[in-house]
């Protein structure tokens, strides 16, 4: 009965021993992230995603850290590397995954690694989503395994907007009707002509028109008494 106790107590103590040194072996805890350069994009613009890692110590060496992102929303363009000293492969291993792994010379040197760069190009309007995906790893220069976490990040994409056209609205002027001037008709008025009066005319005239004075009356009394005194006196030699 002593001996079944003492086997099993040290079967335990193997197994905590066994524990501890793997715990000690483990690389610790490490954090994948992408971080797009834009919140929001409209249709045709390029949206680059960056992926970094942050660990609990400076030596990361390799590791696999694919992209997942929505077809209909993007399209893969590019990828470039951001550190030196860095062996890095990524492609589009199929439509949404593009495949990437790296590997550093050596060890990174440094808790946090900025690894590459995606560039992809807005087709279509929505939340495009992007993720690490699933079977990533990274690894230290030991060749242990980080326990990964992993962050992913989106972008609204908006369609574009497109101005519409002004149209101006036709300006109709009113016809311009030219004033109607009525000019009074100017009427020459001739002057009749001023009677011309003769000198003759002009005496004769005058005569008329100046009445008798009493010296002719006389005269004429004394005219007439004489003719009848005349008359009277022929008279009387016929009747001897």
């Amino acid at each position: 009965m002593k001996l079944a106790k003492t086997i099993l107590a040290c079967v335990v103590a193997l197994a905590l021993v066994g524990t501890m040194a793997m715990s000690a072996l483990a690389a610790g805890a490490a954090t994948a992230t992408l971080t797009a350069d834009k919140a929001t994009a409209a249709i045709g613009d390029e949206i680059v995603v960056t992926v970094a890692i942050e660990c609990a110590d400076d030596q990361l060496a390799s590791g696999k850290l694919p992209i997942v992102y929505d077809a209909a929303k993007v399209e893969f363009v590019s990828s470039a590397n951001v550190v030196a000293g860095i062996t890095n492969t990524a492609e589009v291993a199929e439509a949404g995954t593009v495949k990437n792994s790296f590997m550093f010379q050596g060890a990174a040197g440094a808790t946090a690694v900025t690894l590459y760069t995606a560039t992809f190009k807005a087709i279509a309007d929505g939340e495009a989503v992007f993720t690490i995906a699933d079977g990533n790893y990274a690894t230290d220069a030991e060749d242990e395994d980080y326990e990964l976490a992993t962050a992913g990040c989106t972008v609204v994409i908006a369609a574009a907007e497109t101005e519409a056209p002004t149209t101006e609205a036709p300006t109709t002027e009113a016809p311009t009707t030219a004033e109607a001037t009525t000019v009074a008709p100017i009427v020459e008025t001739t002057a009749a002509p001023a009677s011309v009066v003769t000198p003759s005319e002009e005496g004769t005239a005058a005569q008329k028109a100046t009445p008798k004075t009493g010296s002719d009356a006389s005269m004429a009394i004394v005219a007439g008494l004489v003719v009848l005194a005349g008359a009277a006196y022929v008279a009387t030699k016929k009747s001897k």
